[in-house]
């Protein structure tokens, strides 16, 4: 019976997906795309707006839904699936699959009582994630606007004709912005909320400015229900710490912390006598993926400090694996991997490649322009991409990779 319930959910899954609306924004539950193509986005946008004269900054808004999928209604996705003009007959039976349903906690051999619920998206089913895409679909308060499954973030460019310095002391900056666009876009994804019976934290919700130089600071806290929003230096979204001046010095440290528990396990294998061919297989499989989660949207804009840390943390252990052996170089050898930073910058190549040869890829619009003209004296100047940053921030995108 549980075959036969994921074989028709199959089939109505696949009439499902006919209807489903195009949303640029939802980068979760789609083919070939990932959180590396969601934060590069976001990042290379920031990276270009900084790059103009006519930035002050850019404001982000990183939204928490509290429970976002336990509280999906049906009755709300059948309205929007009946906007969409699904049939009424594949309408009636997802309402039917998510209608009276019952669950229960099973610990020790014991089981509480079976409840009913009456909102929520199955986990595990092969069309919630489907219905998810569809619920959120009309979720769009921004222009700017990245989501991944129920994670939302909005953001905006400050031109420095809508600020007004309301003091400053060195590098310190209060300012007010007017019109603040990210308040009308809390405004909207508040609205949102409410219609769709969602719940909009304020107090989770985290707001940032980044800029290149100044630490900036509003004067009016964004408000979601009358609730200030905390403005951060640093932020986390999708996994990657991100700050106001896009360095990463912060997710680095993160990094090399979440992995010594890798590294304690490592510790544990060696004093249990392992050998070093097994060792060296589970620092690539436990250790190195921590690493360099995620580097294509981070690695090209951290400085040599960092990535000197990175590369002393893989020496490091390397000592746990080959402790007689004194030399890093020797110890990669013995090991047959690259340095660290040759193992990023490698990811960090291939994935720009793969934008650059899609056309049909999201973030192909981000690629430079190709350019090739006859230079003075009648020499032709080889193909290039033609980035022409202003800033630093620009110059270090993962897209300057390309020239």
């Amino acid at each position: 019976m549980y075959h036969l319930s994921k074989v028709t959910e199959k089939f109505i899954n696949r009439s499902l997906s006919e209807y489903i609306p195009t949303d640029i924004n939802q980068y979760a539950y789609t083919k070939n795309i990932s959180t590396n193509d969601a934060l590069v986005k976001f990042i290379t946008d920031i990276a270009m707006a900084l790059d103009q004269k006519s930035t002050y900054g850019v404001q982000a808004l990183y939204l928490d839904f509290s429970k976002a999928f336990d509280l999906m209604r049906a009755d709300t996705l059948a309205t929007k699936l009946k906007y969409l003009n699904v049939p009424a007959h594949l309408v009636r039976l997802i309402l039917s699959f998510l209608s009276s349903r019952s669950q229960c906690v099973k610990f020790a051999g014991h089981s509480s009582p079976s409840l009913h619920t009456k909102t929520g998206v199955p986990q595990g089913t092969i069309s919630g994630p489907t219905l998810w895409k569809i619920f959120v679909s009309d979720l769009n308060p921004s222009k700017n606007t990245i989501k991944y499954a129920d994670d939302t973030t909005l953001y905006d460019t400050i031109t420095k004709q809508n600020i007004n310095v309301v003091e400053k002391s060195g590098w310190d900056r209060v300012v007010s912005i007017e019109p603040n666009s990210i308040q009308e876009a809390a405004n909207k994804a508040l609205e949102w909320s409410t219609s769709n019976k969602q719940r909009l934290n304020a107090m989770k919700t985290q707001h940032m400015i980044f800029s290149l130089q100044l630490r900036v600071s509003v004067n009016d806290p964004i408000t979601i229900s009358g609730d200030q929003v905390k403005q951060s230096a640093t932020a986390k979204l999708l996994g990657v710490t991100v700050d106001s001046h896009l360095k990463f010095a912060d997710h680095v440290d993160m990094a090399i912390q979440k992995s010594r528990g890798a590294v304690h396990g490592l510790l544990t294998l060696r004093r249990h006598r392992v050998n070093q061919a097994m060792l060296i297989m589970y620092y690539q499989t436990k250790v190195i993926p921590i690493l360099t989660y995620a580097c294509p949207a981070w690695y090209t804009y951290i400085t040599e400090e960092s990535k000197t840390k990175l590369e002393r943390h893989q020496s490091m252990c390397l000592c746990i694996v080959y402790p007689n052996v004194e030399s890093y170089t020797t110890r990669l050898q013995l090991a047959s991997i690259d340095r660290l930073n040759s193992v990023m910058l490698n990811l960090c190549l291939r994935f720009a490649h793969k934008i650059r040869d899609d056309s049909c890829h999201p973030l192909h619009p981000l690629v430079p322009p190709k350019q090739s003209s006859v230079g003075r004296h009648s020499k032709r100047i080889a193909d290039r991409y033609a980035l022409k940053p202003r800033t630093d921030r620009l110059s270090k995108s993962l897209f300057s990779l390309l020239h």
